[in-house]
């Protein structure tokens, strides 16, 4: 039995971990892809707004973010 409960919380926690690491794996991707599309746009992106985008911890943000990217006319109309 007790074998069973330690199996039981290493395989979830197995499954917290990799659900933890594929959420950091997205929000790196995403901030990757606005920053990609921010430089093919406007050129060099400066560090401060590298800096805001790399804080960002909600997905539904970035993905917001992008889109405003590609709308925008000037950089310095990125507002977080």
């Amino acid at each position: 039995m007790a074998q069973t409960m330690a199996e039981s919380l290493m395989a979830q926690g197995w499954k917290e971990g990799l659900s933890q690491g594929k959420t950091t794996g997205e929000l790196k991707t995403a901030r990757e892809f606005l920053r990609i599309a921010l430089e093919t746009k406007f050129g060099a992106v400066p560090e401060q707004l590298l800096t805001q985008i790399n804080s960002v911890t909600d997905m539904d943000k970035l993905r917001q973010l992008f889109r405003q990217a590609l709308e925008l006319a000037k950089l310095e109309d990125c507002h977080f």
